[in-house]
C-alpha cells in the first residue's frame, strides 16, 4: 500500500470517529431535550390541574360572595326601609310633640284667663247657641254694663267696630290692626295700652267661633300677632264670610227681636236694611247701643 492510501485511510477514520463523536453529542442533546420537554409537560399538567382548581375555588368564591352581596343588600333594604319607617315616625312624633306643646299653651293661657276672671264657662255654653260667644258678650255689656271686665269687655267694643274700621285687601280680606283697635277703645272711653289692646284683639277672634285657638281657620276672624318691629298685630276675616254671616245674623237678630222688647228698635232698623251693607251696619252697630 502507498503513503498515499495510507493518509487517506487515516484521514477517512477520523472523520468517521469525529462523526461518531458529533452523533453521539447530538443524541445527548436530544435526549437532554426530550427530559427537558417531559419536565415541561410535567409542569404545565400541574399548572393545568392547579388553573381548573383555582378556577373552581374562584368560582365558588365568587358564588359566596354573590350570596353574602345579596343578603347585605336584602339586609340594606330591610335597614333603610326601618329607617325610613323611623324617620316617618319621628317626624310624627315632632308632628304631635308640636300639636300638644301648642295646645298645651292654649290650654294654659286658658286656664290663666279664667284664674284671672277673663273669661267664664259661659263661653262654652254659648258655643250651642246660634249666636256667636263675641255676639253674647257684647249683648251682655249692653244690658249690663258690669257683667264684664278686663279684655273680654274691651272685646266687646272692638267687635262692632270691625267692620266699619276694616280696610279690604287685594286678597278679600277684612283688616284691623292694633292701632286701629286702640283707636275704638280710645273713641269709646275704655283705658287701654298696647299689651291689653292685644290681648282684647285675641278675645274677638276667640269668641268668633267655638274653639280655644284665635287663630283657628273655622272662625269668622283671625288673630295674627305680628312682628315686633316689622308689622302689628291684627285681626283678618273673609270678606265674603264675613258678609254673608252679617246678612245671615240679620235675619237672626230679626226672629229674636219678637221675643226681646230690649231690642225692638234694633231690629227695625234691621228689616229696613235691604241691602248688605246696611245690614252689616245695623247689625254691628246694634251691639254698640246702650253701651
Amino acid at each position: 500500500m502507498s503513503t498515499t492510501d495510507s493518509t487517506a485511510t487515516c484521514e477517512c477514520a477520523r472523520a468517521v470517529a469525529e462523526l461518531r463523536e458529533e452523533l453521539a453529542t447530538l443524541r445527548d442533546e436530544v435526549a437532554g431535550l426530550q427530559r427537558e420537554n417531559a419536565a415541561l409537560r410535567d409542569a404545565n399538567e400541574r399548572k393545568a390541574e392547579r388553573i381548573e382548581t383555582l378556577e373552581t375555588h374562584v368560582t365558588q368564591e365568587f358564588a359566596t360572595i354573590r350570596e353574602r352581596t345579596d343578603r347585605i343588600e336584602r339586609v340594606g333594604y330591610t335597614a333603610v326601609g326601618h329607617a325610613r319607617e323611623h324617620a316617618q315616625w319621628m317626624r310624627k312624633h315632632d308632628r304631635l310633640h308640636d300639636a300638644l306643646k301648642s295646645r298645651r299653651e292654649r290650654f294654659d293661657e286658658r286656664l290663666w284667663d279664667l284664674e284671672t276672671g277673663e273669661i267664664d264657662v259661659q263661653d262654652v255654653i254659648d258655643a250651642g247657641t246660634n249666636d256667636l260667644p263675641i255676639q253674647t258678650r257684647t249683648k251682655e255689656r249692653k244690658t249690663n254694663p258690669d257683667a264684664l271686665r278686663g279684655n273680654k269687655k274691651r272685646s266687646t267694643f272692638i267687635w262692632p267696630e270691625f267692620y266699619a274700621r276694616s280696610r279690604k285687601t287685594s286678597g278679600g280680606n277684612l283688616i284691623v290692626t292694633t292701632p286701629d283697635a286702640a283707636n275704638i277703645l280710645a273713641e269709646a272711653g275704655v283705658k287701654h295700652d298696647n299689651e291689653t289692646t292685644k290681648r282684647a284683639m285675641r278675645f274677638v277672634a276667640r269668641l268668633s267661633g267655638n274653639r280655644d285657638d284665635p287663630n283657628h281657620e273655622e272662625h269668622l276672624i283671625r288673630f295674627e300677632p305680628g312682628e315686633r318691629g316689622k308689622s302689628p298685630a291684627r285681626l283678618v276675616a273673609d270678606a265674603g264670610e264675613f258678609e254673608q254671616f252679617a246678612r245671615e245674623a240679620s235675619g237672626m237678630d230679626v226672629t229674636d227681636s219678637e221675643n226681646d222688647e230690649t231690642d225692638t228698635q234694633d231690629d227695625s232698623d234691621d228689616i229696613v236694611g235691604a241691602e248688605a251693607d246696611e245690614q252689616m251696619d245695623t247689625l254691628l252697630n246694634a251691639t254698640t247701643e246702650g253701651s
